[in-house]
């Protein structure tokens, strides 16, 4: 019964053994499948915003190669060598991940050889010991793979403490756009522009068409510019080719340019090219004309209404804004 006892003991300890051996190949063969770029954590940095931007948080992924990885592993704990009884030789060095493979599968070898020793005393020891050395096996193979587990992003966690900062600041921002905007943007009050020029008002004179250009120049970024329509519907709005001149009578028709007459009428480069809408501009109404360099489009928006673009490919490279007005109609530029 002792004998029985013993070798049902040893059939167990073998079980167990091997168990562990399939285990750790299987974790072995889930390091190898795994690809070869591993995200190792993220980066995040902010955005420094001019007075009319929100501030943003960028966030920049960081990898490194599976070798990298594996290169830079050191193991927490260390195998227990065992008497040699066989004479195997084994090296007992685990500090890399090809020693862990090659130590899976002598370990398990070696072990096999204790099974004609019955169930001996020395032999349950034995196996004990080899079992132990199995499990800190499989302990650093986990270590290993757990390197390889993707970096958690971040963003969504500082998401609400980047709005927050937005809008403590919002107010503010509001007031300094205004001022900037307001300083930025002026009429060209240059010789040769047959229109009043009263502040941000432009008016027209005489019994003819006339029309005024921007001061500033736009050769990049987006630009939005709210207009209020004072008179009749004889007015125009668009953007021309910074080199272009403005002669006496001139008016938007004419201009090398893209534009809007009268809220329902486009002209490009001095052509009508499409009768746009039936809505007209009238006393009062407020339109947003947006002006995207980079992209090459012009947009309108008439009474916060839906905003339509116009022009698509526009293939300036530095554009003025030009009013064309009819009379003693109006046009005012209204800081936001």
């Amino acid at each position: 019964k002792i004998v029985e006892e013993m070798e049902r003991r040893d059939d167990v300890l073998f079980r167990k053994l091997n168990a562990l051996f399939v285990v750790n190949k299987e974790i072995i063969e889930r390091i190898d499948r795994h690809p070869s770029m591993i995200s190792v954590g993220f980066t995040y940095t902010w955005n420094t915003p001019n007075i009319k931007e929100l501030f943003q948080i960028i966030e920049q992924e960081n990898k490194k190669t599976k070798e990298q990885v594996m290169s830079a592993w050191k193991p927490s704990v260390h195998l227990q060598p065992i008497n040699d009884l066989f004479n195997d030789k084994i090296d007992w060095t685990c500090k890399k991940f090809t020693d862990a493979i090659r130590l899976n599968d002598q370990l398990h070898q070696v072990c096999q050889k204790y099974k004609m020793f019955g169930g001996t005393e020395e032999a349950v020891v034995a196996i004990q010991e080899f079992l132990t050395n199995m499990e800190i096996l499989q302990q650093m193979l986990g270590e290993i793979e757990t390197l390889f587990l993707p970096a958690q992003s971040r963003l969504q966690e500082l998401m609400p403490h980047v709005q927050a900062i937005n809008k403590i600041t919002s107010e503010s921002r509001q007031d300094m756009t205004q001022v900037f905007e307001t300083s930025q943007f002026a009429w060209d009050t240059s010789p040769g522009s047959d229109s009043i020029i009263d502040g941000m008002t432009v008016r027209g004179i005489g019994t003819k068409w006339g029309s005024c250009l921007s001061k500033e120049r736009y050769s990049s970024g987006a630009h939005t510019w709210s207009l209020k329509m004072s008179g009749s519907c004889n007015m125009g709005i668009g953007v021309i080719s910074s080199s272009d001149d403005i002669p006496d009578g001139y008016y938007l028709g004419q201009s090398k340019g893209w534009g809007c007459y009268s809220g329902n009428c486009l002209y490009e480069f001095g052509k009508l090219t499409a009768f746009w809408s039936s809505n007209r501009w009238m006393d009062g109404d407020v339109v947003s004309m947006r002006l995207d360099v980079d992209k090459g489009t012009l947009s309108y928006e008439a009474n916060g209404g839906n905003e339509i673009v116009a022009f698509n490919q526009m293939p300036g490279k530095e554009y003025r804004m030009i009013a064309s007005l009819f009379r003693s109609n109006s046009i005012t530029y209204l800081p936001k």
